[in-house]
């Protein structure tokens, strides 16, 4: 599950920079023109998104499975959730592993005090 979600950022990142690169072509109307753009179905169906997440698989694959290993049957991404408890907040842990692999060994903050409760009526 992490694995999905660390592939959609990087080819979100390589269209962003593609979509960037054709805004920088001038404009062949004075007309303006609009587009809609389905990321997932790029990082999905083209050959450059078939090859990040070939390459994240198999990046990401050890960690998977000690994951799967450490008993996680899912990892959800933060912006999906309207609330957790903090117990179950793993930000810190990740964080610190991401700090351990890019040289800095700083320990991760603890997770904050979930948000009170709101009155019941």
């Amino acid at each position: 599950m992490s694995v999905n979600l660390a592939i959609k950022s990087r080819v979100g990142v390589w269209i962003v920079a593609a979509g960037a690169a054709l805004a920088a072509l001038p404009a062949a109307a004075a007309e303006p023109k609009i587009g809609v753009v389905d990321f997932q179905r790029l990082a999905i169906e083209s050959p450059q998104g078939k090859a990040v997440m070939e390459s994240m698989r198999a990046e990401f694959a050890p960690r998977e499975r000690t994951l799967q290993a450490q008993g996680f049957d899912l990892i959800l991404a933060q912006e999906g959730v309207i609330y957790n408890a903090s117990a179950s907040d793993i930000t810190p842990a990740v964080l610190s592993a991401l700090q351990a692999r890019g040289g800095s060994a700083a320990a991760a903050p603890k997770p904050a005090a979930p948000p009170a409760k709101p009155p019941t009526k």
